[in-house]
């Protein structure tokens, strides 16, 4: 998998579950916990909850199989994050990931809300 797919993938399946901000999807009450809780999700292998964090109307994030494959053998995590912008349905947060053998990557991800909860809609840069 190329560097750029990974940093995306992993910053935009985001990057980025826990499963939600209290420990069980949803209840996501801001944008960063929504990444976190995807990356976690992702670091443990967990893809359907992983999927779960992604907008339904998400035009480019979604996790293959071939993805899931690569990362069940990673090992990685979030370096750095910021959220650059936000209201009360649409955020902009820009996320620093690294794992060996890749270094670091920052990308700018739109998380946008869904029922309430923030999810990953698509990855900007």
């Amino acid at each position: 998998m190329e560097r750029r797919t990974f940093i995306g993938t992993v910053a935009a399946t985001g990057s980025i579950a826990l499963a939600g901000c209290s420990g069980i999807l949803g209840g996501d009450d801001d944008p960063d916990a929504a990444i976190e809780a995807y990356v976690e999700a992702v670091d443990n292998g967990d893809f359907d909850d992983a999927r779960d964090l992604i907008h339904p109307d998400s035009p480019n994030v979604e996790i293959t199989a071939e993805e899931e494959e690569f990362f069940e053998e990673l090992d990685y995590s979030i370096e750095e994050m910021d959220v650059v912008e936000e209201d009360d349905d649409v955020a902009v947060v820009e996320v620093t990931v690294g794992a060996e053998g890749f270094g670091e990557e920052t990308s700018r991800m739109e998380l946008r809300t869904d029922d309430g909860d923030w999810k990953l809609y698509e990855e900007l840069d």
